[in-house]
């Protein structure tokens, strides 16, 4: 073989090598930050559970839409945020949610951007859903002014809780389960569950 079809042929295995490069690149965002709501877009509501929720929206300071449900104590003086965590919704938290406000709690259960009944077109692991939680917390202090903000937070959720806390001293509490504690440890853990 001549030295250019050699040359040829090692141009279109780099050119390849890439190209499966690149896919997987773009598989391991499309997997991480891709928008996916259920089908059928139903899923449990307060209704079902005998809390008295109330459907609440607020935005974000980036002026995304959030969805959440309230369940009032007037007569406490603390709050409980709940956060899902990826690719969940608000009644996924339908669980814990409703017994802390058994519990004496006023409770806030809501969707990140992206998720549930929320606006958004991508998910984004932590970062931009601390707008949605310093959003959430101005929310509780508007409707129990003074109230002791409390945050029960899964996987991304409990993420953004602590990335949050560290800059927003309203959050008092914060009661977390199986948080990340970097994005490359996300991705790993992608890449071996696909088997890449």
């Amino acid at each position: 073989m001549n030295q250019r079809r050699l040359l040829t042929i090692a141009g279109w295995m780099t050119a390849g090598a890439a190209l499966a490069t690149a896919a997987v690149a773009g598989f391991t965002a499309w997997s991480v930050s891709a928008v996916r709501r259920p089908w059928p877009p139903y899923t449990f509501s307060p209704f079902e559970i005998g809390a008295p929720g109330e459907d609440v929206t607020f935005s974000a300071a980036d002026g995304v839409r959030l969805a959440g449900w309230w369940f009032a104590r007037p007569e406490s003086s603390s709050v409980v945020i709940c956060c899902h965590g990826h690719r969940g919704n608000k009644a996924d938290m339908l669980g814990i949610g409703p017994g802390l406000w058994r519990a004496g709690h006023n409770v806030l259960l809501f969707d990140f951007r992206g998720s549930g009944d929320s606006e958004g077109s991508h998910l984004t692991m932590a970062l931009h859903e601390q707008r949605d939680l310093q959003a959430a917390i101005d929310l509780v202090q508007r409707l129990r002014p003074g109230a002791r903000v409390s945050v029960v937070g899964f996987s991304m959720g409990a993420a953004t809780a602590i990335l949050t806390a560290s800059v927003d001293d309203r959050i008092e509490r914060l009661v977390l389960d199986s948080p990340f504690a970097t994005m490359q440890d996300v991705i790993a853990t992608g890449y071996r569950r696909y088997r890449i």
